[in-house]
Parts: C-alpha cells; structure tokens; sequence
C-alpha cells in the first residue's frame, strides 16, 4: 500500500488510538530533530498515517510517549497496523480518558485564562467610564452653580 492510500487520521484521531494528548501530537510534529512526518489534504488540513507514527517512534525510542505507546503494543493483543503502536482496548479505554481529562484541562485553562483578561479590560472601560461621569458631573455642578448665580434677584437688577 502507498502512503497515498494509506488511511489518516486527525491528530485527536492518532491520539485517542494511541492514548496520548492532543497536544504531544502536535508538540511531536514540531520538534527540529526528526518530526512525526504529517500529510496535508487538499483543502491544507493536517493528517496523520500510521507508518509516519511507527517510524517516529524508531526515530525517537526514548520519549516518554514513545515508550508508553511501546509499552502498550508489548501487552496489547489488539490487531493494529504496526506492533509498535497496537494497543488492547481496555487501557486504550483508561489512557484515552485520562489523555481527553489533559485535553479538556488544557482547553479549561486556556478560556479561564480569557475570560480574566476579558474581565480586566471591562473593569478598565468602567473605571475610565466612571471618571468620565465624574468630571462631567463637576463641570455640570459649576455650571449650574454658574447659572444659580447669574439668575439670582440680586444679580438681576444689578
């Protein structure tokens, strides 16, 4: 089979089959040194082939992930594309969750974070919306204290 007809998948795809992150995935296809090869599609999205991820993890057998998903394919009894990445349904099942629970808290963190920036920059709107208010209510005091003056009977007849 060519790499053209290979099947790929999407780095969550890989990722949740191989129960690992989203984002060593994607840190996997970053690196200088050897990066997991990836395959674009037409329309320029980011796909993953099995081959590509067997000859990285050849390329890099001391990375942490590499040596769980090795680890996994030595217990593993699924059938999958390469020994090297074969893993049994049941930790595929316990490493996807806790692989979805590092995803999610990533994504929690990262709007956690936004909504504090977005809160912030509302308190400066109102603290600069209040003194605002605050000069125009003085010149509005002065003016009207301007106007009291002016109109006074005393100053009337004068």
């Amino acid at each position: 089979m060519s790499a053209d007809d290979e099947e790929t998948l999407t780095a969550s795809e890989l990722a949740r089959m191989v129960s690992l992150s989203t984002s060593t995935i994607t840190n996997w296809t970053e690196r200088l040194e050897q990066p997991l090869q990836t395959v674009a599609t037409v329309d320029g999205a980011i796909r993953f082939t099995w081959k590509h991820l067997d000859d990285f993890c050849r390329a890099h057998p001391s990375l942490p992930g590499v040596r769980k998903i090795r680890r996994q394919a030595r217990h593993g009894k699924q059938e999958g594309p390469s020994e090297a990445i074969a893993v049994q349904p049941e930790e595929l099942q316990m490493e996807g969750l806790k692989s979805l629970v590092r995803d999610l808290r990533t994504a929690a963190h990262g709007y956690l974070q936004a909504a504090l920036e977005g809160a912030r920059q509302n308190e400066e709107a109102a603290i600069s919306h209040r003194r605002q208010i605050e000069h125009f209510a003085t010149a509005f005091a002065a003016m009207d204290a301007a106007l009291t003056q002016l109109t006074a009977p005393s100053t009337i007849n004068d």
